[in-house]
């Protein structure tokens, strides 16, 4: 036996294992030789650096050494050449909250009030909404290129589900977070936490939303921001400042709470336009008028400014934009740099995103920001106000500015009196033409693609439906089955489809159990057999790594509006986008297409992730498969609020191609057991 005196850990600090007290052993010889190399290979080992986080990369078939990241909870900052990525948390509280309420108690008084933190103004009517963290739009995201985000969702809205959708992330290498229903996760329940994390990998103007329409439209939105440095960013040179408070979220406001309300499809109305959560509100039945201007934004002579200017409409809502005696140069779309091209009237679809330069080379004044709905939000505007440095901010408006806002508006409708019409719509945009440009688009070094998708749509209309066409045995496997939306109203119901077909969800997430997806479900295998109607799970396979076109097609037989597309996953170029003026059938489109009548800009097509097909023609985007997963696509101008949906779901590459479901993935689905007795 050998009496042994050694020194062994009792603690651990940050940075470096440390020994701690002395301890009296007595063991047998071979024990205690053994004991002693292994307390002074312990005592004599280097010390181990421990970072404060870390982000692993995934990769098929391996799992590579985790980045170290610093951890913070403010990641706006300046974006610097050769910067470090941080690790950016936000902590989102979804809840109910109550417009002009308690926190808004001084705000009629006193404009700055309004401002305060609890204070959730909107335009001024008192109405319940759901919100994040009690603000209207929600918590802004704002991060550097690279930085890995995470979110933990806190739901606590009564009887709701939800997921939150980052439009304009692409989600490479973490499929599992782009935030659909039963697409690529299973929905958050109300009381449930979830973490969304990945990287901000696409950088630009974005922004996140409720994946519900009702719930976004009730307030789950925000804008997510992701900033370059100056060497990546291809028009840094064009701006002088970029500065937060020049991010304009604009939304529609509706008086009625969409989301516990199932008449709303039927009764909606949308009251106000917002900018940056506030808005003014003029009640055509009575009286009653909120005429303030809530927001203004300061330049200072002489300056360049970026403004970024997001259409948050979960609705059909496009907007127009024009500032007083100012020029705007656009510079980006979608987060996708354009080169730059000059106009005084700006048009946003719901979903799009626009980078614009405004120079402040005005004499020093205010000038209006005029924001003008259309197609729902016909009738509505917004005003702001563009406030130089040393100017005068009115407090009562003059008959002057007053006239000079007429002008505005008379300008306003002159140049677009509706944004269907030929001379009012998409910008003709064009991407930087640089050797640089083209190398970083694969798509464009061949003319044609390696496959064609023709997704034509229209609105179709249905009368025939009635109580007997219902089966109420819950036996839908013998007969059809239609869905109520289709025959609880007394006049025809005007549905939009693609390929005449209607989108239904799954029970359970495509990405993570595609077990337990009845085979039935699929288009398929539900409309086998001829039906006046079908509504099933839409999926279109595709190979991965592929150029794929995509021609979307507007038969227009319907409908005389313009439709609105973004896809999950990817951003495409815009090859082309044409008008025939008339209906037109995808036959027509194929045999044009065929013989080389579909012209396709291969030498400098903008980027984008939201396209607008125009009424009565098509729209052709490009892209190569190269980010496997399911992936919607999905017509955001026709977004119900309940039922229907003009969607389908690109499935890129097969299984194998995925990478594995993330540990503790919550699962769901259907829930029907064995037959117990009792």
């Amino acid at each position: 036996m050998v009496l042994i005196f050694l020194l062994f850990t009792k603690q651990m600090s940050l940075g470096c294992w440390k020994p701690g007290g002395p301890l009296l052993l007595v063991l047998p010889n071979v024990t205690a030789l053994l004991l002693l190399a292994g307390t002074f290979l312990m005592l004599n080992w280097p010390p181990v650096s421990i970072r404060p986080s870390s982000a692993i990369k995934l990769h098929r078939g391996a799992v590579v050494q985790p980045e170290r990241l610093e951890k913070s909870r403010n990641c706006s900052r300046p974006c610097l050449d050769g910067g470090k990525a941080k690790e950016c948390y936000f902590n989102f509280v979804l809840e109910p909250s109550l417009t002009v309420g308690r926190g808004c108690s001084k705000c009629l008084h006193n404009e700055t009030d309004c401002s305060q933190q609890g204070c959730i103004h909107a335009d001024g009517v008192r109405r319940t909404m759901l919100s994040v963290n009690r603000q209207l739009p929600g918590t802004g995201i704002r991060v550097c290129e690279g930085d890995v985000v995470v979110v933990d969702v806190e739901s606590h809205l009564p009887g709701l589900e939800m997921s939150l959708h980052w439009h304009g992330q692409l989600q490479k290498g973490s499929q599992y977070m782009d935030g659909v229903p039963m697409i690529t996760q299973c929905p958050i329940l109300s009381d449930t936490p979830f973490r969304y994390k990945f990287r901000a990998s696409n950088p630009g103007t974005h922004f996140y939303h409720s994946h519900y329409v009702s719930h976004h439209a009730d307030g789950i939105f925000g804008p997510f921001i992701v900033r370059q440095s100056p060497k990546r960013d291809q028009n840094s040179d064009l701006y002088d400042f970029d500065l937060d408070e020049h991010v304009m979220t604009i939304s529609p406001w509706s008086h009625t709470v969409l989301a516990y309300n199932l008449n709303s499809q039927e009764n909606l109305q949308i009251s106000s336009i917002l900018i940056n959560g506030k808005g003014t509100y003029n009640d055509p039945d009575s009286d009653f008028k909120i005429q303030d201007v809530e927001n203004k934004f300061s330049v200072r002579w002489g300056n360049r400014y970026r403004f970024r200017i997001i259409n948050a409409a979960s609705l059909d809502c496009p907007v127009q934009l024009q500032v007083e005696k100012h020029r705007l140069v656009i510079i980006a779309s979608d987060g996708s740099p354009v080169k730059g091209i000059g106009t005084s009237n700006l048009v946003l679809f719901p979903g799009e995103r626009y980078d614009v330069v405004l120079t402040a080379d005005q004499a020093i004044s205010s000038y209006w920001i005029r924001v003008r709905g259309h197609n729902k939000c016909a009738n509505l505007h917004e005003d702001a106000l563009l406030v130089y440095d040393g100017a005068d901010v009115w407090d009562e408006f003059g008959s002057a500015s007053y006239s000079a806002l007429k002008t505005l508006s008379s300008a306003m409708e002159r140049s677009c009196p509706d944004v269907s019409s030929s001379n009012c719509g998409q910008h003709k945009l064009k991407a930087p033409l640089s050797a640089s440009n083209r190398r970083s688009s694969p798509e464009l070094q061949k003319s044609q693609a390696g496959m064609k998708l023709f997704m034509p749509f229209d609105v179709y209309s249905y009368d025939d439906f009635d109580d007997k066409d219902v089966n109420f045995d819950f036996t839908i496997e013998e007969e059809p089955y239609y869905p109520s939306y289709l025959y609880n109203n007394k006049g025809p119901v005007r549905l939009p489809q693609l390929k005449k077909l209607t989108f239904a969800y799954p029970p359970s997430p495509l990405l993570s159990q595609l077990e337990n997806v009845p085979r039935k479900m699929f288009c398929e295998e539900r409309c086998k057999e001829h039906k006046t109607f079908c509504e099933c799970l839409h999926v279109v396979r595709v190979p991965l790594n592929v150029t794929l076109d995509i021609i979307l097609v507007d038969e227009g037989h319907g409908s005389n509006q313009s439709h609105t597309f973004h896809l999950h996953g990817y951003s495409f170029l815009v090859l082309g986008s044409k008008s025939l003026g008339r209906p037109v059938s995808v036959s027509e489109i194929k045999s044009m297409d065929a013989h080389n009548k579909l012209s396709r800009n291969l030498m400098n097509p903008p980027r984008k992730d939201t396209i607008v097909v125009p009424n009565k023609g098509y729209s052709i985007i490009r892209f190569t498969t190269d980010n496997p997963g399911y992936w919607l696509f999905e017509a955001r101008s026709t977004s119900p609020v309940f039922g229907e949906a003009m969607e389908f779901v690109i499935q890129v590459g097969d299984q194998s191609h995925l990478l594995p479901t993330p540990a503790n993935f919550p699962r769901c689905g259907i829930l029907k057991g064995p037959n117990f007795i009792f």
